[in-house]
């Protein structure tokens, strides 16, 4: 202990050397000076006895001189007389060797103030250091302290004022954390009993000694040291008055995880430190414990306090610490991760629920990594307490797979849609390239068609690409060197160009490409059923690149779709083209005659117009099917069709009714020479030789012709009037024509375009071709 010496060498009414007269001189100078504690080292042999703090006023009293000599003798009258007995056994102990081994003694007592009227309590710890041979005590040390005043007037009611100071002692005593007085010098003063259970230590045996040499481990002690002399010396550590986190030592050698805070005091101007210590390494364990039990989970676990990051697993660091360490995320605010847009719905999530529940509610926020880049994340915040302190746990889980799965399926879902609900092959395929578009890495969509026999690629749809380049294009031929469409449709396999400017298959249209910027493209065949190719689909890129992972996914479902919508709108045609046309020979069939003739009807009775119908019936084509077989039937009806269609102007229409029948509508009739003209034309033209099967075969027809309104006013009566001339022409001996040149009396008849051979019209047709 370096502290001041004060050796006192006589005491009034003692010899110099006695002990005792020595430690009462100590006790009264002490008493005299009204130091609130003071330590002390005794060696009885020498009479040495070492004193702190320093008491400036043994220096400069005489003790001789004191009004009232201090000695044994005189020691009782200034106790409290029922105190003497107490103060008198507690020195026995401690200066000779009683049987009693005890190292430690403490004992408290009143001693009267010159002048004053009240006793002063004080307690004295004692600590034996040394014995003889005989036991006897040669070293004591101990501190001496202030612990409360009481009148003289109440001297038989010890606890009467002294209990207004026994209550901060007792409050320190009780206090749950470990509180520590020391002097300017780091000296402890007090040391509670928090302080004995946490630290391991008797406050008599740390009182007088340096606080970081008791507690602190000797690598940190130095700056503890520095610390504390910046405290002394200028009124300014790191210490003062904040809470901080430090490494403190048991007495077994131990380590513990402590907070300090050391607050400045002045008691009767002498400056003293209170410092406040709490163990906190229970906590730092069950932290532990949790980081080790949360680093394992696969989910990315934050835990928020005041908002910034306390703690993340390793899975959290993978998430949003991207390129950077996760030691560099700690301390930042939890809103820098997250989209502006998203705070106050980050803030309103971290509210405690009220519904008593164990489900975590998530919700789908924007979150941004470290390095910037933006993702889709789905959270759940829990409340807990972490390092004693109140915290949000944050569950973020990254959707943005999830997320662009579900967009891919909804934009699929809009797709297939269109396709059920019959919208247009080119609105369905200009949505899809939209679709495509909005999914990919920079990527310009364009989709083409293929013509029938597969030599061309037309009807480009491409939202983005510019339309000067899409004129410049045309249609692409289907080849070897068709660019990347055109060569893709001739493999039948993806082809996937990097670099325009220098790829073979892209010369002759290069120039076109990168005067508009496009310097990268990748195409895949459209197959239907069958592998039937249908077209291409490709991405077009700005600088020189292949398709991302994402645009290759892309490929995969889009060229499927467009498959679908090209072959479904195929389909569809066909069913169209079919209920409104004759699969053999292409001409209108008796559905869409039929609304030819009611749209002529309206025409004529508005504009007072005439028009004529005629019935034509191929002669003898039985014996042609019997004879040569059906093939040969069906190519003598696809000649005669191409034949007759040749004879009509484009306003003209003709159809074909079943079997080998046909009607032909002739609108803007003048007079009924011009319907006779025609009906030479087609009589001219069917008596044309004919080669089917390798054999030339001739064939006839028998035309009946009906004129509105003269023959008929509705389209029923005008049919069937057409019909019965027919019939007549046959009877005249076939390959002819035949006006009804009837008035129009059957217009309730049934319709022929409705039942195109009634029981009676197929009687007579029969005869006639077996006569």
């Amino acid at each position: 202990m370096q502290d001041s010496t004060c050796k006192i060498t006589e005491a009034a009414g003692q010899p110099a050397d006695t002990p005792l007269a020595i430690l009462q001189c100590a006790l009264a100078q002490a008493i005299q000076v009204s130091c609130r504690q003071f330590a002390f080292e005794w060696d009885i042999g020498t009479n040495h006895l070492v004193i702190t703090p320093q008491l400036e006023s043994l220096h400069a009293i005489d003790i001789a001189q004191v009004s009232r000599p201090w000695c044994m003798t005189i020691l009782p009258s200034l106790l409290h007389p029922e105190d003497q007995a107490a103060f008198c056994k507690h020195l026995h102990a401690v200066l000779r060797n009683n049987g009693n081994q005890a190292e430690t003694c403490k004992v408290s007592f009143r001693i009267a103030i010159d002048n004053k009227p009240e006793w002063r309590w004080m307690e004295l710890n004692s600590r034996i250091l040394e014995r003889n041979e005989h036991g006897h005590t040669v070293r004591l040390t101990g501190t001496l302290a202030l612990r409360g005043m009481q009148s003289l007037t109440n001297k038989t009611n010890p606890g009467g004022a002294g209990n207004e100071e026994k209550i901060p002692t007792a409050i320190l005593t009780a206090a749950p954390d470990c509180i520590i007085s020391i002097n300017h010098m780091g000296e402890i003063l007090t040391f509670n009993n928090a302080a004995e259970q946490t630290f391991g230590y008797r406050s008599s045996e740390v009182i007088g000694r340096r606080l970081p040499e008791v507690l602190i481990p000797r690598p940190w002690r130095e700056k503890h040291e520095q610390e504390l002399e910046k405290c002394r010396t200028i009124g300014k550590s790191a210490l003062l008055n904040r809470r901080m986190e430090v490494t403190a030592m048991h007495a077994n050698g131990t380590a513990l995880s402590v907070e300090m805070t050391v607050v400045p005091l002045s008691v009767e101007d002498n400056p003293v430190f209170t410092v406040f210590i709490r163990d906190i390494s229970e906590l730092k364990r069950e932290a532990m414990r949790y980081q080790q039990l949360v680093d394992l989970s696969p989910e990315a676990i934050l835990v928020c306090q005041n908002n910034r990051l306390a703690m993340l697993n390793r899975a959290g660091a993978r998430l949003l610490a991207g390129s950077q360490l996760a030691a560099d995320l700690l301390g930042r605010s939890v809103t820098d991760f997250i989209h502006h847009d998203f705070h106050a719905l980050f803030a309103q999530s971290a509210v405690p629920s009220k519904a008593d529940t164990d489900d975590i509610p998530f919700v789908e926020q924007i979150w941004i990594k470290a390095d910037g880049t933006p993702f889709n994340a789905e959270i759940g915040i829990r409340q807990l307490s972490y390092n004693g302190a109140p915290a949000l746990q944050v569950v973020v889980r990254d959707i943005t797979q999830r997320k662009h799965a579900e967009s891919l399926q909804i934009g699929q879902n809009r797709i297939l849609n269109m396709i059920a609900t019959g919208a247009e092959l080119p609105d369905i395929l200009h949505e899809l390239a939209c679709f495509v578009e909005r999914h990919s890495d920079q990527g310009l969509c364009s989709i083409l068609q293929a013509n029938a026999d597969r030599t061309l690629l037309e009807n480009c749809v491409a939202p983005s690409l510019p339309p000067a380049y899409i004129d410049g294009l045309g249609k692409i031929v289907v080849g070897p060197a068709g660019g990347s469409c055109g060569t893709a449709v001739y493999r039948s396999q993806p082809v996937m160009v990097t670099d325009i400017a220098s790829d073979p298959l892209w010369e002759p249209n290069k120039s076109l490409a990168l005067r508009h910027g496009l310097k990268a493209c990748t195409s895949w065949p459209i197959f239907g059923k069958n592998h039937t190719i249908l077209g291409s689909f490709a991405l077009y890129f700005r600088h020189e690149t292949a398709p991302g992972i994402q645009d290759l996914r892309l490929f995969n479902i889009c060229t499927h779709l467009a498959g679908i919508a090209m072959e479904s709108r195929a389909s569809e045609e066909r069913i169209r083209y079919l209920a409104h046309y004759d699969g053999l020979t292409s001409l209108p069939n008796r559905f869409l005659f039929k609304d030819y003739l009611d749209n002529a009807l309206r025409n004529a009775q508005r504009y007072g117009r005439r028009f004529a119908v005629l019935f034509l019936d191929l002669d003898r084509f039985k014996e042609i099917n019997d004879t040569m077989g059906h093939e040969a039937g069906d190519h003598v009806l696809r000649e005669v069709s191409k034949r007759m269609r040749a004879c009509l102007r484009e306003t003209d229409k003709i159809a074909r009714m079943g079997g080998d029948e046909f009607y032909v509508l002739i609108e803007d009739l003048d007079d009924s020479r011009h319907a006779a003209d025609i009906a030479q034309k087609l009589l001219n033209a069917a008596s044309l030789p004919i080669t089917a099967e390798g054999k030339e075969c001739r064939i006839s027809v028998s035309i009946g012709i009906g004129i509105y309104p003269d023959d008929g006013s509705s389209g029923p009566a005008l049919i069937k009037n057409a019909d019965n001339a027919m019939y007549r022409a046959k009877e005249r001996g076939r390959n002819a024509f035949q006006f009804f040149s009837v008035p129009a009396a059957n217009d309730q008849e049934t319709s022929l375009l409705d039942e195109p051979l009634s029981r009676v019209h197929w009687l007579k047709k029969n005869m006639m071709q077996s006569s």
